[in-house]
Protein backbone atom coordinates (compact mmCIF):
# COMPACT_ATOMS: atom_id res chain seq x y z
CA UNK A 1 0.00 0.00 0.00
CA UNK A 2 1.46 3.49 -1.29
CA UNK A 3 1.34 6.70 0.78
CA UNK A 4 -1.67 8.05 -0.75
CA UNK A 5 -3.96 4.81 0.21
CA UNK A 6 -2.33 5.08 4.04
CA UNK A 7 -3.56 8.63 4.44
CA UNK A 8 -7.01 8.11 2.61
CA UNK A 9 -7.25 5.32 5.14
CA UNK A 10 -6.39 7.92 7.63
CA UNK A 11 -8.46 10.27 6.63
CA UNK A 12 -11.46 7.70 6.50
CA UNK A 13 -11.05 6.71 9.65
CA UNK A 14 -10.92 10.55 10.97
CA UNK A 15 -13.81 11.06 9.59
CA UNK A 16 -15.81 8.17 10.59
CA UNK A 17 -14.84 9.58 14.43
CA UNK A 18 -16.94 12.46 13.64
CA UNK A 19 -13.87 15.02 12.95
CA UNK A 20 -14.66 18.12 10.39
CA UNK A 21 -12.26 18.50 7.61
CA UNK A 22 -10.67 21.25 9.36
CA UNK A 23 -10.25 18.92 12.20
CA UNK A 24 -9.00 16.30 10.24
CA UNK A 25 -6.81 18.64 7.89
CA UNK A 26 -5.06 19.93 11.14
CA UNK A 27 -4.62 16.15 12.66
CA UNK A 28 -2.78 14.82 9.26
CA UNK A 29 -0.91 18.34 8.83
CA UNK A 30 -2.80 19.01 4.89
CA UNK A 31 -4.77 21.43 3.61
CA UNK A 32 -8.67 21.09 4.00
CA UNK A 33 -8.58 20.77 -0.14
CA UNK A 34 -6.28 17.69 0.41
CA UNK A 35 -8.85 16.07 3.10
CA UNK A 36 -11.44 16.72 0.38
CA UNK A 37 -9.63 14.70 -2.55
CA UNK A 38 -8.26 11.92 0.11
CA UNK A 39 -12.42 11.19 0.58
CA UNK A 40 -12.73 11.51 -3.17
CA UNK A 41 -10.36 9.08 -3.66
CA UNK A 42 -11.64 6.77 -1.50
CA UNK A 43 -14.85 6.61 -3.53
CA UNK A 44 -13.14 4.84 -6.07
CA UNK A 45 -14.85 1.56 -7.36
CA UNK A 46 -12.63 -1.54 -6.04
CA UNK A 47 -11.31 -2.47 -9.16
CA UNK A 48 -10.23 0.68 -9.34
CA UNK A 49 -8.36 0.74 -6.62
CA UNK A 50 -6.69 -2.61 -6.77
CA UNK A 51 -5.38 -1.56 -10.14
CA UNK A 52 -3.91 1.41 -8.45
CA UNK A 53 -2.15 -0.10 -6.39
CA UNK A 54 -0.77 -2.04 -9.81
CA UNK A 55 -0.01 0.65 -11.36
CA UNK A 56 0.79 3.49 -8.92
CA UNK A 57 -0.19 6.74 -10.40
CA UNK A 58 0.75 10.10 -8.24
CA UNK A 59 -2.38 12.08 -6.30
CA UNK A 60 -2.76 14.58 -9.10
CA UNK A 61 -3.64 12.00 -11.42
CA UNK A 62 -5.99 10.64 -9.31
CA UNK A 63 -7.59 14.02 -8.95
CA UNK A 64 -8.11 13.74 -12.68
CA UNK A 65 -9.15 10.37 -12.62
CA UNK A 66 -12.18 10.36 -9.61
CA UNK A 67 -14.01 13.20 -12.35
CA UNK A 68 -14.55 10.26 -14.96
CA UNK A 69 -17.81 8.20 -13.75
CA UNK A 70 -17.77 4.84 -15.82
CA UNK A 71 -15.27 2.43 -13.72
CA UNK A 72 -14.69 0.88 -17.42
CA UNK A 73 -12.76 4.25 -18.65
CA UNK A 74 -11.31 4.81 -15.18
CA UNK A 75 -9.97 1.20 -15.75
CA UNK A 76 -8.50 1.98 -18.72
CA UNK A 77 -7.41 5.23 -18.32
CA UNK A 78 -5.38 4.26 -15.22
CA UNK A 79 -3.22 1.53 -17.88
CA UNK A 80 -2.50 3.77 -20.23
CA UNK A 81 -1.74 6.89 -18.08
CA UNK A 82 0.81 4.06 -16.18
CA UNK A 83 2.16 2.55 -19.98
CA UNK A 84 2.72 5.95 -21.20
CA UNK A 85 3.81 7.43 -18.24
CA UNK A 86 1.18 10.40 -19.06
CA UNK A 87 0.92 13.75 -16.92
CA UNK A 88 -1.64 13.98 -15.16
CA UNK A 89 -2.22 16.96 -18.08
CA UNK A 90 -2.18 14.68 -20.69
CA UNK A 91 -4.81 12.42 -18.35
CA UNK A 92 -6.99 15.49 -17.45
CA UNK A 93 -6.56 16.15 -22.08
CA UNK A 94 -7.65 12.02 -22.46
CA UNK A 95 -10.51 12.51 -19.73
CA UNK A 96 -11.76 15.72 -21.70
CA UNK A 97 -11.69 13.69 -25.21
CA UNK A 98 -13.41 10.71 -23.66
CA UNK A 99 -16.34 13.44 -22.69
CA UNK A 100 -16.44 14.49 -26.26
CA UNK A 101 -16.71 11.35 -27.44
CA UNK A 102 -19.82 11.13 -26.10
CA UNK A 103 -20.84 14.13 -28.08
CA UNK A 104 -20.31 12.16 -30.97
CA UNK A 105 -23.91 12.37 -32.28
CA UNK A 106 -23.76 15.72 -32.14
CA UNK A 107 -20.33 15.79 -34.36
CA UNK A 108 -21.98 13.53 -37.20
CA UNK A 109 -24.71 16.41 -37.37
CA UNK A 110 -22.02 19.15 -37.65
CA UNK A 111 -21.21 20.71 -41.51
CA UNK A 112 -17.76 19.53 -42.75
CA UNK A 113 -15.57 22.57 -42.07
CA UNK A 114 -17.07 22.78 -38.51
CA UNK A 115 -16.01 19.37 -38.04
CA UNK A 116 -12.16 20.13 -39.18
CA UNK A 117 -12.01 23.02 -36.82
CA UNK A 118 -13.04 20.95 -33.92
CA UNK A 119 -10.91 18.42 -34.78
CA UNK A 120 -8.40 21.08 -35.30
CA UNK A 121 -8.95 21.87 -31.81
CA UNK A 122 -8.68 19.05 -30.90
CA UNK A 123 -5.08 17.57 -32.42
CA UNK A 124 -3.37 20.95 -32.35
CA UNK A 125 -3.48 20.48 -36.31
CA UNK A 126 -5.06 21.97 -39.31
CA UNK A 127 -7.93 19.23 -40.56
CA UNK A 128 -10.03 18.92 -43.19
CA UNK A 129 -13.29 16.65 -43.18
CA UNK A 130 -15.01 15.76 -46.56
CA UNK A 131 -17.87 13.33 -46.38
CA UNK A 132 -19.65 11.64 -49.08
CA UNK A 133 -17.03 11.19 -51.33
CA UNK A 134 -16.84 7.44 -51.21
CA UNK A 135 -13.92 5.46 -50.00
CA UNK A 136 -13.32 2.02 -51.69
CA UNK A 137 -15.68 -0.46 -50.21
CA UNK A 138 -18.06 1.81 -48.18
CA UNK A 139 -21.07 3.23 -48.40
CA UNK A 140 -20.68 6.28 -46.75
CA UNK A 141 -17.43 7.02 -46.09
CA UNK A 142 -15.07 10.41 -46.10
CA UNK A 143 -12.04 11.81 -45.63
CA UNK A 144 -10.14 13.22 -42.84
CA UNK A 145 -6.61 15.45 -43.23
CA UNK A 146 -4.55 16.45 -40.79
CA UNK A 147 -1.93 18.71 -42.23
CA UNK A 148 1.97 18.95 -41.27
CA UNK A 149 4.48 21.50 -41.53
CA UNK A 150 7.55 19.55 -41.09
CA UNK A 151 8.86 16.07 -39.70
CA UNK A 152 8.39 16.65 -36.32
CA UNK A 153 4.98 17.84 -36.49
CA UNK A 154 4.40 14.48 -38.48
CA UNK A 155 5.78 12.74 -35.60
CA UNK A 156 3.85 14.46 -32.94
CA UNK A 157 0.93 13.27 -35.17
CA UNK A 158 1.77 9.65 -35.05
CA UNK A 159 2.33 9.90 -31.43
CA UNK A 160 -0.73 11.00 -31.24
CA UNK A 161 -2.62 8.22 -32.89
CA UNK A 162 -0.99 5.98 -31.52
CA UNK A 163 -2.06 6.58 -27.82
CA UNK A 164 -5.03 5.01 -27.78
Amino acid sequence: MNDIWKAVKRCKQLKEQGLSQADIAMRMKVSRAEVSHLSRFDQLHPKVKALLDKYTLPAAHLRELVTVKNIYQQMQLVKQAYIHDWSSRDLAGEIQLLEEVDTLAKWQTMKDDQLGQKLSTLTGFTSVVKRGRRAKNSTNGGYVVLAFSNDEELEAIIKKLRKN
